[in-house]
């Protein structure tokens, strides 16, 4: 989620952080010579940093967003999501003659997804309700639009299906992306496009629309 982050405006209040703090400790410290400052320095960044490296990844970093005003800089889209996945596969399936008695052809199909949003890391865990496959993000990235100020997620997901169908694959990977609806700070909708490489050797490979709610 750090890509939301204006970088001069976030990089200048790290340092201002670090001189606040290193301030506080030299006042009860008391630092002689040059050395001595220089250490207590560097303790001061290297303990900012790792601060804010625990934090960013702990369980507390959503609960803050959630309940503090850097939802404004971060969307709170942390937690379950009930899905709507509208596939092309139907017109896939006519395209190519198919027999529409298999399980792919229920459109549109509901899921279920999990959403873990760190100060570092974004990853989404998804399952169709009729447990026929399950999608985990390979690489997700966060961009802000500059012109309305919500927020796209871009994704790379693998998908395993366990049992597939004879048109279908056991593997194959994807791209998404989902964008924030308002109120943009915490949204209650996520709304996109999708695509994948299923079964691409047949030239059956599908996209669509999804879209993620909650209440």
């Amino acid at each position: 989620m750090y890509h939301l982050l204006p970088i001069r405006r976030a990089i200048i209040w790290f340092f201002l952080l670090c001189l606040v703090f290193f301030l506080i400790a030299a006042h009860f410290s008391k630092p002689e010579g040059w050395l001595e400052p220089l250490k207590l320095g560097s303790l001061v960044v290297a303990g900012m940093t790792g601060l804010v490296l625990f934090f960013g990844e702990s369980r507390a970093f959503p609960w803050v967003i959630k309940y503090t005003p850097l939802k404004t800089l971060f969307p709170y889209i942390e937690g379950e999501w009930a899905v709507l996945i509208q596939s092309n596969w139907k017109k896939v399936r006519e395209i190519n003659d198919l027999a529409d008695n298999e399980e792919q052809t229920s459109d549109p199909k509901t899921a279920k997804a999990t959403i873990k949003a760190r100060l570092f890391s974004v990853t989404l865990l998804l399952e169709t309700d009729d447990k026929y496959s399950e999608s985990e993000t390979i690489f997700a990235i966060p961009e802000r639009n500059k012109k309305n100020g919500n927020t796209r997620l871009h994704y790379i997901y693998h998908n395993e299906t366990r049992n597939p169908e004879e048109t279908d694959c056991s593997r194959h990977y994807g791209a998404a992306y989902l964008d924030t609806k308002a109120p943009s700070t915490m949204p209650k909708r996520l709304e996109g496009v999708y695509w994948t490489n299923r079964s691409w050797h047949k030239g059956l490979n599908t996209a669509g629309s999804i879209s993620f709610h909650r209440e």
